[in-house]
């Protein structure tokens, strides 16, 4: 559940929106199929924190009976607000890691021979997010991915662009338990894009209305429309920090 302090209140958060698939691989080489399991969202068997149906050990740690993790955070001092707006400090001891595959074509040898593709499980020890709540009441992220790529007239070779998107939110709190947000006039389904969309500079717009399906009945609304992103970030991955918005999360 989120925290009751947060839970009374709106909290004004700010929305990021980034692509967190950046690597550093031998030789700069740059894979061609990238793919990672905390893309678009957070499986359970990974989910950190203490969420809905985490056994409480004592006030400090909780087990969660999913995955088997331990979550340990010390509160260290409640910062006060006017009525309920007010939230406890925490210091979050958890360490989570994951393990990225990426495949790689080398390049044709002597006599125009196309060596085979390697495939590299790379384990990472950070996790999926660029921005940690650190000591905040929180933090809202915006999550893009998409499925099945193609090229389009008027762009280079290595600009590649979804056939199918998907945007999901992520608001991570100071324990580190993550809840994932969709928007509500779809459902967080995958779009798929018609012809007309086809290489569009406008993507698809998933409005401004987001809620999670967990039972933690939480509401975030944006001061702006949230769009999809229609470019592969694996293959091309400039522009893909849309600019920040702003918004409110509510608790009922």
């Amino acid at each position: 559940m989120i925290p009751e302090r947060t839970a009374r209140r709106a909290l004004g958060v700010t929305v990021l929106f980034a692509v967190i698939i950046s690597c550093t691989y031998a030789q700069g080489q740059q894979p061609n199929t990238y793919s990672s399991p905390t893309i678009g969202s957070t499986p359970l068997g990974l989910a950190p924190g203490a969420p809905a149906g985490s056994y409480a050990l004592s006030g400090f740690d909780n087990v969660n009976l999913f995955n088997g993790s331990l979550n340990f955070r010390l509160p260290l001092i409640h910062i006060g607000g006017r009525g309920s707006a007010g939230y406890t400090m925490m210091l979050k001891i958890e360490q989570k890691w994951r393990v990225e595959t990426a495949t790689f074509l080398p390049p044709p040898g002597p006599g125009s021979e196309q060596p085979p593709e390697t495939t590299n499980h790379i384990p990472v020890a950070v996790w999926w997010s660029g921005l940690e709540p650190g000591y905040g009441p929180g933090v809202m992220q915006g999550r893009h991915s998409g499925d099945g790529t193609r090229t389009c007239a008027g762009y280079s070779a290595t600009q590649r662009f979804f056939d199918q998107t998907l945007t999901r939110l992520t608001f991570t709190a100071p324990d580190g338990t993550e809840y994932d947000f969709r928007d509500a006039q779809t459902g967080g389904t995958p779009h798929n894009l018609s012809l007309g969309e086809q290489c569009s500079p406008l993507p698809f717009s998933r409005g401004r209305v987001w809620i999670t399906d967990d039972g933690s009945a939480a509401t975030f609304i944006s001061d702006t429309e949230i769009r999809d992103q229609y470019m592969d970030p694996t293959v091309y991955p400039g522009d893909l920090i849309p600019p920040d918005s702003s918004g409110n999360l509510f608790k009922s």
